[in-house]
């Protein structure tokens, strides 16, 4: 039960946020706390976060067809927890054709470098060397379109402020897979249905438009990624043309190989695994450690990959990218939580989410695994079952130097070890 305890209680501190900021802060699922049995802004990407045989919560957002988080064929079980569809992060490519038909044309583009919009940044901190997205490009704003349903669209917008998500992938070269957003507003997460949403990609130098698509009658949407996408980490955005509001998120196309850095973030980079509940309720920022940005970014700089793991459920997603973003962490995939089973802090729970998960990218992708960072005890036995070695999982806090793991005082005193590593050598 402490499971639902947490999300009843991230819901209603979710309600008392949105209500008392009326200047449009997150918008959030406080009628799930009301009923205090909705599990359905805690479900999985299109075909979710969880790993190849792996069994996960059932979805409520996932009414649509699958799509895929990594490549590889994932089975769903039913989770009594939640009554809705079933679907997993590190789902199955293969049944991706099944999904709603998005007709991205101009998807090839980021292949042959042409692209929709100005040069420039919206993410602030270091860059690494151009690979794929990952170069400073600034993002322009498409032309605000009328709505489609002229009376019922701006009675939902009326519902509060927005809370689009967009679930990340990461994919092999050469995988098509389809990318699912979520376009909602208000506490009682009202979804806008039957409007149009524009996806654009972030390339070198600029963004591409990879086309629009309409929202189905929940506010879900689903875009075909081609399988001629080049290896590289981009970032995405899908607008609302009817009020120029934006889902952030990205996809990582990665060869066999590639280095890569894992990190939690409650209690890891932020000092508490109680921060995030400030933020919500009181509007202040979550605390980070010191330097917890600097050294993520000295990681990103010597050209690792960087995977961000939470146990924070989908009800945050747009809460943590903010949060990343302001605080300029660099790019990175984000993955949280997909059902209640994956919540609790224990072995069974957000432990075996996290492991089910990287095992998922290791097989899907062959990604070497260079450390880990987290905070508590199933952080370390997550990172030990995918080979990671004690000497490569760093732990901050009460629980640093567990089971003989590598303790961390502080960011700052542990810079110089993050310099020791070797740069990446990316296939």
């Amino acid at each position: 039960m402490r499971s639902r305890s947490l999300v009843l209680l991230l819901g209603a501190a979710l309600l008392v946020s949105q209500v008392a900021c009326s200047d449009g802060g997150l918008a959030t699922k406080a009628k799930a706390a009301a009923d205090g049995a909705n599990a359905a802004d805690l479900g999985t990407l299109p075909e979710g976060d969880a790993a190849p045989d792996v069994a996960v919560a059932p979805d409520a957002e996932a009414d649509a067809a699958p799509g895929s988080d990594v490549a590889a064929d994932v089975p769903a079980a039913p989770d009594a927890e939640a009554d809705a569809v079933a679907g997993t992060d590190a789902a199955t490519l293969a049944d991706a054709d099944a999904a709603p038909d998005a007709a991205p044309d101009a998807a090839a583009d980021v292949a042959s470098g042409d692209t929709g919009a100005d040069a420039g940044s919206d993410t602030t901190g270091p860059q690494p060397a151009t690979y794929g997205g990952h170069c400073t490009t600034p993002f322009t704003m498409p032309a605000k379109q009328p709505w489609v349903h002229d009376i019922a669209s701006p009675v939902v917008i009326l519902s509060g402020a927005p809370n689009h998500r967009i679930r990340d992938l990461i994919l092999p070269v050469g995988t098509a897979s389809k990318l699912r957003g979520h376009f909602t507003y208000g506490v009682i997460d009202a979804g806008l249905g039957d409007e149009t949403v524009e996806l654009w990609v972030r390339t070198c130098p600029g963004w591409v438009s990879w086309g629009k698509l309409q929202t189905d009658a929940s506010g879900i949407v689903w875009f075909d990624v081609p399988a001629n996408v080049p290896q590289g980490d981009y970032a995405l955005k899908m607008v609302v043309l009817g009020d120029q509001t934006v889902a952030d998120g990205a996809i990582a196309v990665w060869p066999k190989g590639v280095h890569a850095l894992v990190t939690d973030v409650d209690g890891t980079l932020t000092t508490s695994d109680w921060e995030l509940f400030k933020d919500v309720i009181f509007g202040a920022s979550a605390t980070m450690y010191p330097d917890a940005n600097t050294m993520i970014q000295a990681w990103f700089q010597k050209d690792y990959r960087i995977i961000y793991l939470t146990g924070r459920p989908q009800l945050v997603n747009r809460y943590t990218r903010t949060w990343l973003a302001s605080h300029d962490f660099p790019l990175g995939t984000l993955h949280l939580t997909e059902g209640l089973t994956q919540l609790p802090p224990t072995v069974d729970g957000v432990q075996k989410f996290k492991s089910d998960f990287l095992t998922g990218v290791q097989q899907a992708t062959g990604v070497l695994l260079r450390a880990g960072y987290g905070n508590a005890t199933t952080d370390v036995g997550a990172y030990e079952a995918v080979g990671l070695a004690k000497t490569d999982i760093w732990i901050i806090g009460t629980n640093a130097g567990y089971d003989g793991t590598q303790p961390v005082a502080d960011y700052t005193s542990h810079l110089p070890k993050v310099a020791t590593y070797p740069a990446a050598v990316q296939p």
